[in-house]
């Protein structure tokens, strides 16, 4: 595999932009303000995620709970996709978390290489059933696939056992993104812009952090490089971003996302939108580090994310593209 560099591969096309643009204005502004904001990542939430003292256990369940960490939306007029834990009506991505911490906890052993390479759609049917317990989260069949590779590509490489891979990589996150990139087909989120390749690879880096974060930045997640990943460029963020004015979309781009249509994935506009946010956010990563408060871009990610959680003046839908990258 060759070279992972998401900033290396990704310039050309924030280059070439047309149809996104960057304003370094307002990135001026709004990290001037910030300087006094917290942006430290809390701790792992075990209200969502599950855990547990076993390494082995714990790593393959991130690995699991990533391979699957994509599109939860519906399409347009259908019912969104919830889930009931414990008397809590939840969607998304938390939904996703709490449905393999409902497995576990029902006696499922998802975490298991076993059970992930032999799993069935009843299986998964069971694990992701929903409030109604007739909605289903999107792309079913996508997950069973991804499921049923990591289980596979686990058994065959590693002894079954992620915490495996992370060793190899002796506290590098980059060589830990390379190397599932390498291993594993579903986290190759790689494009071609005019004939060259484009690495953005969302879940792969998320992967590296919620290692990093699962574990306190301790044992199997410590990492000597954790600031050299860049965000997770997804649908939330740019959103933000746009809504701030950081990012700026031309008008024939703003009308195609503000009447929610469907970007294709790999096509010029959604590699623009996604190379300007992870751009738009190291012009943040850099300012930031100028003004005399440096920060990760995953304190950056996590910061943006949740101004995202509530909604912002100007805020207009995100862009919609049927994915398995984010």
């Amino acid at each position: 595999m060759s070279t992972v560099n998401v900033l290396e591969s990704t310039e050309i096309v924030h280059r070439d932009s047309e149809l996104v643009k960057i304003n370094n204005d307002a990135i001026e502004l709004y990290c001037s303000q910030w300087q006094k904001e917290p942006f430290v990542t809390p701790d792992w939430d075990t209200d969502v995620h599950w855990t547990s003292h076993e390494s082995y256990k714990l790593a393959n369940y991130i690995l699991l709970l990533d391979c699957l960490n994509f599109c939860f939306w519906p399409d347009l007029g259908d019912p969104k996709w919830q889930i009931n834990y414990k008397d809590e009506i939840v969607g998304g991505y938390q939904a996703l978390a709490m449905s393999l911490k409902r497995a576990i906890e029902d006696g499922l052993p998802v975490y298991e290489a076993g059970w992930m390479a032999n799993a069935t759609m009843k299986d998964v049917k069971r694990v992701f059933r929903s409030c109604d317990g007739a909605t289903e989260i999107p792309l079913l069949d996508k997950r069973l696939e991804h499921i049923n590779e990591t289980g596979t590509v686990l058994l065959e490489n590693f002894h079954g056992q992620f915490a495996e891979a992370i060793l190899e990589c002796r506290q590098s996150a980059v060589d830990l993104v390379k190397l599932i990139v390498e291993y594993f087909p579903s986290f190759r989120d790689i494009h071609t812009w005019n004939s060259h390749k484009v690495y953005i690879l969302k879940r792969a880096q998320i992967t590296a952090v919620d290692i990093y974060g699962s574990f306190n930045g301790q044992d199997l997640g410590k990492f000597a490089d954790i600031d050299k990943l860049t965000v997770f460029a997804d649908y939330k963020i740019p959103q933000v971003m746009r809504a701030l004015g950081i990012l700026e979309y031309a008008p024939s781009l703003a009308e195609k996302v503000d009447r929610q249509e469907l970007i294709p994935s790999g096509s010029r506009e959604e590699l623009e939108i996604r190379v300007g946010m992870i751009w738009a956010a190291e012009e943040m990563r850099r300012t930031m580090a100028r003004l005399g408060t440096p920060k990760k871009s995953l304190e950056i990610d996590w910061y943006l994310w949740n101004l995202g959680q509530r909604s912002l003046p100007n805020e207009k839908p995100y862009h919609r593209t049927r994915t398995v990258f984010y």
